[in-house]
């Protein structure tokens, strides 16, 4: 009886082992972007904002992984109100330039780049299941969550050159989110 006692104990302290487990690898991405969200909500930057371009610094980055040539925009998306729509101007003078997707897990729900979009205006709608699409999206994203993460990236040709910075960043600047401006934001 003493042996069945402790082997049920055994396998109660495994059971709940494992299920620590797996809701811990569950719970790792949501706290991941949730790390994210406040560093730029410390920044000052509100949902629905996009940051001012950046160019990645060595030293100074939090996460130094992107190619040191690259420019970025990002906001974290909140869809509480209802659908948003991310609006650019495609550049042609950069080497590339694509825009990012992520849920609050951190899964990748949409990457856009230049060849896809085409140049010219491009509109991306970010909406939940449950709310209206958009119809003035040229690509349509429906997140599983209601907050996630924008990510702008382009690629400069010569980040030494003062000129060639500031012009990369211009192809960016008319960038925006908006909230959607679809009657009935839910279905």
């Amino acid at each position: 009886m003493r042996v069945t006692r402790i082997a049920a104990v055994s396998f109660l302290l495994l059971g709940c082992g494992i299920a620590g487990w797996f809701s811990t690898l569950h719970a790792i991405p949501y706290l991941a972007s949730d790390v994210i969200f406040r560093v730029l909500e410390n920044r000052g930057i509100k949902h629905n904002q996009l940051t001012p371009s950046l160019l990645s610094t060595a030293g100074q980055d939090p996460v130094p992984m992107t190619n040191a040539d690259m420019v970025t925009r990002s906001a974290v998306y909140d869809l509480s109100d209802g659908p948003v729509l991310f609006e650019a101007n495609v550049p042609t003078s950069l080497h590339y330039w694509s825009v990012t997707v992520f849920g609050h897990n951190s899964d990748v729900l949409s990457v856009t780049n230049d060849r896809q979009a085409g140049p010219g205006p491009f509109r991306l709608g970010i909406r939940k299941a449950d709310q209206t699409t958009i119809p003035q999206a040229d690509v349509e994203v429906v997140s599983p969550s209601e907050r996630g993460f924008l990510l702008v990236r382009a690629i400069t040709s010569d980040r030494n050159s003062a000129a060639d910075v500031a012009a990369s960043r211009a192809a960016l600047a008319d960038e925006k989110i908006t909230q959607s401006r679809v009657k009935g934001g839910n279905r």
